[in-house]
Protein backbone atom coordinates (compact mmCIF):
# COMPACT_ATOMS: atom_id res chain seq x y z
CA UNK A 1 0.00 0.00 0.00
CA UNK A 2 2.98 2.36 0.08
CA UNK A 3 3.89 4.93 -2.55
CA UNK A 4 6.58 4.02 -5.07
CA UNK A 5 10.08 5.31 -4.36
CA UNK A 6 11.13 8.11 -6.65
CA UNK A 7 12.41 6.80 -10.00
CA UNK A 8 10.74 3.38 -9.68
CA UNK A 9 7.84 2.15 -11.84
CA UNK A 10 7.72 -1.60 -11.09
CA UNK A 11 7.46 -3.78 -7.97
CA UNK A 12 8.80 -7.33 -7.65
CA UNK A 13 7.21 -9.60 -5.06
CA UNK A 14 9.57 -10.68 -2.29
CA UNK A 15 8.72 -14.31 -3.02
CA UNK A 16 10.32 -13.89 -6.47
CA UNK A 17 13.66 -12.74 -5.08
CA UNK A 18 16.54 -14.01 -3.00
CA UNK A 19 19.21 -12.12 -1.09
CA UNK A 20 22.79 -13.06 -1.94
CA UNK A 21 25.72 -13.12 0.46
CA UNK A 22 26.96 -9.68 -0.57
CA UNK A 23 23.54 -8.19 0.25
CA UNK A 24 22.48 -7.82 -3.34
CA UNK A 25 19.01 -8.98 -4.41
CA UNK A 26 18.67 -11.48 -7.24
CA UNK A 27 15.40 -11.42 -9.25
CA UNK A 28 14.20 -14.96 -9.88
CA UNK A 29 11.56 -13.79 -12.34
CA UNK A 30 11.88 -10.87 -14.75
CA UNK A 31 8.95 -8.49 -14.09
CA UNK A 32 6.92 -6.66 -16.69
CA UNK A 33 7.05 -2.87 -16.63
CA UNK A 34 4.45 -1.55 -14.19
CA UNK A 35 3.87 -4.97 -12.60
CA UNK A 36 2.37 -4.99 -9.08
CA UNK A 37 1.73 -1.25 -9.20
CA UNK A 38 -1.74 0.12 -8.53
CA UNK A 39 -2.19 3.28 -10.54
CA UNK A 40 -3.99 6.28 -9.13
CA UNK A 41 -7.60 6.36 -10.33
CA UNK A 42 -7.61 2.89 -11.92
CA UNK A 43 -10.55 1.78 -9.77
CA UNK A 44 -12.57 4.98 -9.56
CA UNK A 45 -11.78 7.61 -12.17
CA UNK A 46 -12.40 11.25 -11.34
CA UNK A 47 -15.86 12.32 -12.45
CA UNK A 48 -17.18 8.78 -12.98
CA UNK A 49 -20.51 7.82 -11.33
CA UNK A 50 -20.20 5.55 -8.31
CA UNK A 51 -23.72 4.12 -8.26
CA UNK A 52 -26.72 4.52 -10.54
CA UNK A 53 -29.97 5.95 -9.24
CA UNK A 54 -32.06 3.15 -7.76
CA UNK A 55 -29.10 0.89 -7.04
CA UNK A 56 -29.33 -1.20 -3.87
CA UNK A 57 -26.83 -0.47 -1.12
CA UNK A 58 -25.24 -3.91 -1.15
CA UNK A 59 -22.05 -4.69 0.84
CA UNK A 60 -19.99 -4.06 -2.31
CA UNK A 61 -21.80 -0.77 -2.97
CA UNK A 62 -21.12 0.42 0.58
CA UNK A 63 -17.44 -0.48 0.19
CA UNK A 64 -17.30 1.49 -3.05
CA UNK A 65 -18.78 4.58 -1.39
CA UNK A 66 -16.33 4.31 1.49
CA UNK A 67 -13.35 3.85 -0.86
CA UNK A 68 -14.34 7.03 -2.66
CA UNK A 69 -14.47 8.93 0.62
CA UNK A 70 -18.24 9.27 0.63
CA UNK A 71 -19.36 9.38 4.27
CA UNK A 72 -23.02 9.77 3.32
CA UNK A 73 -25.37 8.81 0.48
CA UNK A 74 -28.94 9.88 -0.17
CA UNK A 75 -31.11 6.77 0.03
CA UNK A 76 -34.74 5.81 0.18
CA UNK A 77 -35.88 4.68 3.59
CA UNK A 78 -36.95 1.08 4.04
CA UNK A 79 -40.32 0.38 2.40
CA UNK A 80 -42.96 -0.57 4.99
CA UNK A 81 -45.34 -3.28 3.80
CA UNK A 82 -48.39 -4.34 5.81
CA UNK A 83 -49.35 -8.02 5.70
CA UNK A 84 -53.00 -8.82 6.30
CA UNK A 85 -54.55 -12.29 6.22
CA UNK A 86 -58.29 -12.88 5.95
CA UNK A 87 -60.37 -15.84 7.06
CA UNK A 88 -62.22 -17.12 10.14
CA UNK A 89 -60.51 -20.48 9.72
CA UNK A 90 -56.99 -19.15 10.30
CA UNK A 91 -55.17 -19.61 13.59
CA UNK A 92 -51.60 -18.79 14.54
CA UNK A 93 -48.98 -21.56 14.85
CA UNK A 94 -48.52 -22.85 18.38
CA UNK A 95 -52.23 -22.76 19.22
CA UNK A 96 -54.43 -25.86 19.36
CA UNK A 97 -56.55 -26.44 16.28
CA UNK A 98 -60.32 -26.68 16.53
CA UNK A 99 -62.38 -28.48 13.85
CA UNK A 100 -62.40 -26.49 10.62
CA UNK A 101 -59.32 -24.43 11.48
CA UNK A 102 -55.93 -24.30 9.71
CA UNK A 103 -52.65 -22.70 10.67
CA UNK A 104 -51.91 -19.31 9.14
CA UNK A 105 -48.77 -19.83 7.03
CA UNK A 106 -48.83 -17.11 4.36
CA UNK A 107 -47.73 -14.13 6.51
CA UNK A 108 -44.54 -15.94 7.54
CA UNK A 109 -43.51 -16.67 3.95
CA UNK A 110 -44.36 -13.11 2.88
CA UNK A 111 -42.53 -11.50 5.82
CA UNK A 112 -39.37 -13.50 5.13
CA UNK A 113 -39.56 -12.63 1.43
CA UNK A 114 -39.97 -8.91 2.19
CA UNK A 115 -37.11 -8.87 4.68
CA UNK A 116 -34.87 -10.53 2.09
CA UNK A 117 -35.62 -7.52 -0.14
CA UNK A 118 -34.59 -5.10 2.62
CA UNK A 119 -38.18 -4.10 3.40
CA UNK A 120 -40.00 -3.86 6.72
CA UNK A 121 -42.85 -6.33 7.14
CA UNK A 122 -45.71 -5.22 9.42
CA UNK A 123 -47.93 -8.10 10.51
CA UNK A 124 -51.47 -6.73 10.78
CA UNK A 125 -52.99 -10.00 11.94
CA UNK A 126 -56.09 -11.67 10.53
CA UNK A 127 -59.36 -10.03 9.51
CA UNK A 128 -62.59 -11.87 10.23
CA UNK A 129 -64.85 -12.80 7.32
CA UNK A 130 -67.25 -9.87 7.61
CA UNK A 131 -67.45 -6.68 5.50
CA UNK A 132 -67.02 -4.43 8.56
CA UNK A 133 -64.01 -6.33 9.95
CA UNK A 134 -62.34 -6.43 6.54
CA UNK A 135 -62.76 -2.69 5.99
CA UNK A 136 -61.52 -1.86 9.50
CA UNK A 137 -58.44 -4.05 9.08
CA UNK A 138 -57.64 -2.52 5.69
CA UNK A 139 -57.96 1.03 7.06
CA UNK A 140 -55.56 0.26 9.92
CA UNK A 141 -53.07 -1.37 7.54
CA UNK A 142 -53.17 1.59 5.15
CA UNK A 143 -52.36 3.98 8.01
CA UNK A 144 -49.25 1.99 8.99
CA UNK A 145 -47.58 1.19 5.70
CA UNK A 146 -46.51 2.29 2.22
CA UNK A 147 -48.19 -0.74 0.63
CA UNK A 148 -50.45 -3.60 1.68
CA UNK A 149 -50.12 -7.31 0.91
CA UNK A 150 -53.27 -9.23 1.76
CA UNK A 151 -54.02 -12.92 1.35
CA UNK A 152 -57.43 -14.46 0.80
CA UNK A 153 -60.88 -13.00 0.38
CA UNK A 154 -60.55 -12.08 -3.31
CA UNK A 155 -62.36 -15.00 -4.93
CA UNK A 156 -66.11 -15.32 -5.56
CA UNK A 157 -67.24 -17.06 -2.36
CA UNK A 158 -69.95 -15.64 -0.07
CA UNK A 159 -67.33 -14.87 2.59
CA UNK A 160 -64.86 -13.20 0.23
CA UNK A 161 -65.28 -9.55 1.22
CA UNK A 162 -61.91 -8.03 0.35
CA UNK A 163 -62.73 -6.99 -3.23
CA UNK A 164 -65.82 -5.03 -2.12
CA UNK A 165 -63.93 -3.55 0.84
CA UNK A 166 -61.20 -2.18 -1.42
CA UNK A 167 -63.86 -0.63 -3.67
CA UNK A 168 -65.59 0.99 -0.69
CA UNK A 169 -62.35 2.41 0.76
CA UNK A 170 -60.63 3.41 -2.48
CA UNK A 171 -60.39 1.96 -5.94
CA UNK A 172 -60.07 -1.50 -7.46
CA UNK A 173 -57.92 -1.27 -10.59
CA UNK A 174 -57.35 -4.91 -11.48
CA UNK A 175 -59.02 -8.23 -10.63
CA UNK A 176 -58.13 -11.64 -12.04
CA UNK A 177 -55.13 -12.67 -14.10
CA UNK A 178 -54.94 -15.41 -16.73
CA UNK A 179 -52.38 -17.41 -14.73
CA UNK A 180 -52.45 -20.65 -12.76
CA UNK A 181 -52.15 -20.60 -9.82
CA UNK A 182 -53.05 -17.05 -8.83
CA UNK A 183 -56.08 -16.14 -10.97
CA UNK A 184 -58.02 -14.07 -8.36
CA UNK A 185 -55.22 -11.56 -7.66
CA UNK A 186 -56.46 -7.97 -7.25
CA UNK A 187 -54.74 -4.57 -7.23
CA UNK A 188 -56.03 -1.19 -6.13
CA UNK A 189 -55.81 1.64 -3.62
CA UNK A 190 -57.04 1.79 -0.03
CA UNK A 191 -57.18 5.37 1.23
CA UNK A 192 -54.30 6.21 -1.09
CA UNK A 193 -52.22 3.18 -0.11
CA UNK A 194 -51.59 0.61 -2.88
CA UNK A 195 -52.79 -2.91 -2.13
CA UNK A 196 -51.86 -6.18 -3.78
CA UNK A 197 -54.53 -8.66 -2.77
CA UNK A 198 -53.03 -12.12 -3.23
CA UNK A 199 -55.06 -15.34 -3.25
CA UNK A 200 -55.31 -17.27 0.00
CA UNK A 201 -54.03 -20.64 -1.22
CA UNK A 202 -50.32 -20.81 -0.29
CA UNK A 203 -49.00 -21.76 -3.74
CA UNK A 204 -51.10 -19.03 -5.35
CA UNK A 205 -49.86 -16.45 -2.84
CA UNK A 206 -46.25 -17.57 -3.32
CA UNK A 207 -46.40 -17.46 -7.13
CA UNK A 208 -48.15 -14.10 -7.33
CA UNK A 209 -45.78 -12.55 -4.80
CA UNK A 210 -42.69 -13.52 -6.78
CA UNK A 211 -44.10 -12.86 -10.25
CA UNK A 212 -46.26 -9.76 -9.60
CA UNK A 213 -45.78 -8.23 -6.15
CA UNK A 214 -42.01 -8.46 -5.81
CA UNK A 215 -41.06 -6.37 -8.89
CA UNK A 216 -43.79 -3.85 -8.06
CA UNK A 217 -42.59 -3.38 -4.48
CA UNK A 218 -38.94 -3.10 -5.54
CA UNK A 219 -39.97 -0.28 -7.90
CA UNK A 220 -41.99 1.31 -5.08
CA UNK A 221 -38.85 1.27 -2.94
CA UNK A 222 -36.96 3.20 -5.62
CA UNK A 223 -35.07 0.22 -7.00
CA UNK A 224 -34.81 -1.39 -10.40
CA UNK A 225 -36.96 -4.54 -10.62
CA UNK A 226 -34.77 -7.50 -11.45
CA UNK A 227 -36.57 -10.79 -12.09
CA UNK A 228 -34.01 -12.96 -13.82
CA UNK A 229 -35.35 -15.67 -16.08
CA UNK A 230 -33.22 -18.69 -16.92
CA UNK A 231 -33.82 -21.66 -19.20
CA UNK A 232 -34.16 -25.26 -18.16
CA UNK A 233 -34.93 -28.58 -19.85
CA UNK A 234 -38.15 -30.34 -18.85
CA UNK A 235 -37.92 -33.92 -17.61
CA UNK A 236 -41.72 -34.23 -17.51
CA UNK A 237 -44.87 -34.01 -19.63
CA UNK A 238 -47.58 -31.40 -19.16
CA UNK A 239 -50.41 -29.79 -21.11
CA UNK A 240 -51.67 -26.31 -20.23
CA UNK A 241 -55.14 -24.90 -20.77
CA UNK A 242 -56.10 -21.31 -21.50
CA UNK A 243 -53.92 -19.75 -18.78
CA UNK A 244 -50.17 -19.35 -18.33
CA UNK A 245 -49.02 -21.81 -15.68
CA UNK A 246 -46.20 -21.74 -13.15
CA UNK A 247 -45.16 -25.23 -12.07
CA UNK A 248 -43.12 -25.89 -8.95
CA UNK A 249 -39.97 -27.65 -10.14
CA UNK A 250 -36.70 -28.88 -8.76
CA UNK A 251 -33.56 -27.99 -10.73
CA UNK A 252 -30.55 -30.21 -11.29
CA UNK A 253 -27.39 -29.46 -13.27
CA UNK A 254 -26.54 -32.33 -15.60
CA UNK A 255 -24.18 -32.34 -18.63
CA UNK A 256 -23.98 -28.56 -18.56
CA UNK A 257 -27.76 -28.09 -18.67
CA UNK A 258 -30.36 -27.31 -16.02
CA UNK A 259 -32.90 -30.13 -15.90
CA UNK A 260 -36.35 -29.62 -14.39
CA UNK A 261 -38.34 -32.17 -12.43
CA UNK A 262 -41.92 -31.10 -11.72
CA UNK A 263 -43.40 -31.87 -8.33
CA UNK A 264 -46.06 -34.58 -8.77
CA UNK A 265 -48.72 -32.53 -6.96
CA UNK A 266 -49.27 -28.96 -8.18
CA UNK A 267 -52.41 -28.20 -6.13
CA UNK A 268 -52.51 -24.56 -5.04
CA UNK A 269 -53.43 -25.38 -1.44
CA UNK A 270 -50.25 -27.39 -0.80
CA UNK A 271 -47.13 -25.96 0.84
CA UNK A 272 -44.82 -28.98 0.75
CA UNK A 273 -44.27 -28.70 -3.05
CA UNK A 274 -43.03 -25.15 -2.45
CA UNK A 275 -40.56 -26.30 0.18
CA UNK A 276 -39.39 -29.20 -1.99
CA UNK A 277 -38.88 -27.14 -5.16
CA UNK A 278 -36.29 -24.55 -6.13
CA UNK A 279 -37.92 -22.66 -9.01
CA UNK A 280 -41.07 -22.02 -11.01
CA UNK A 281 -41.28 -23.19 -14.60
CA UNK A 282 -43.28 -20.88 -16.85
CA UNK A 283 -45.52 -22.59 -19.41
CA UNK A 284 -47.58 -20.63 -21.92
CA UNK A 285 -51.30 -21.24 -22.65
CA UNK A 286 -52.09 -24.31 -24.76
CA UNK A 287 -48.46 -25.45 -24.67
CA UNK A 288 -47.52 -29.12 -24.74
CA UNK A 289 -44.47 -29.94 -22.66
CA UNK A 290 -42.51 -33.13 -23.27
CA UNK A 291 -39.14 -34.33 -21.96
CA UNK A 292 -36.54 -32.13 -23.60
CA UNK A 293 -38.76 -29.05 -23.98
CA UNK A 294 -36.88 -25.86 -23.01
CA UNK A 295 -38.77 -23.75 -20.45
CA UNK A 296 -38.15 -20.38 -18.75
CA UNK A 297 -37.70 -20.74 -15.01
CA UNK A 298 -37.83 -18.26 -12.15
CA UNK A 299 -35.58 -19.34 -9.25
CA UNK A 300 -36.91 -18.63 -5.76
Amino acid sequence: GASLPEGADTVVMQENTEVEADGKVRLLKLPKPGENVRAKGEDIAKGSPLLAKGARLTPAALALLAAAGQAEALAHRCLRVAILATGNELIEPGQPLAPGQIYNANPYALAASLEALGMEAINCGTAADTPAATEAALSKAAAKADAILSTGGVSVGEEDHLKAAVQNLGQLQLWKLAIKPGKPLAFGQVQGCPILALPGNPASAFVTFHIIAKPYLVAQAGGQPDSPTYMGIANFTHQTGSRREYLRVRTQLQDGQVHLQAHPNQASNLISPLAQSTAQAQIEPHQTVRPGTPLPIHPY
